[in-house]
């Protein structure tokens, strides 16, 4: 079955520290850690991704403890 837009969860955190191949450890604002990847179309993002940068994060409501890096956001 796929999964459709509404089953989305999309929030904003902070990147604590990148894992390699593409996987990063993010910091939500509610103070949870969620492993993330960059999703497939923002890949160019990649070289703008260190620790410290602020990232919009989307994550399905069935497990909130993975997610997927979609953009960066306008802070700082």
């Amino acid at each position: 079955m796929k999964q459709g837009k509404e089953d989305l969860v999309v929030t904003e955190g902070t990147i604590e520290k990148s894992k390699g191949n593409s996987f990063y450890t993010v910091r939500l604002a509610n103070g949870e850690q969620v492993l993330a990847r960059v999703a497939g179309r923002s890949r160019r993002i990649t070289r703008h991704l260190f620790p410290g940068v602020d990232v919009k994060v989307e994550m399905s409501c069935y497990d909130l403890t993975r997610g997927r890096i979609v953009s960066l956001t306008q802070g700082r």
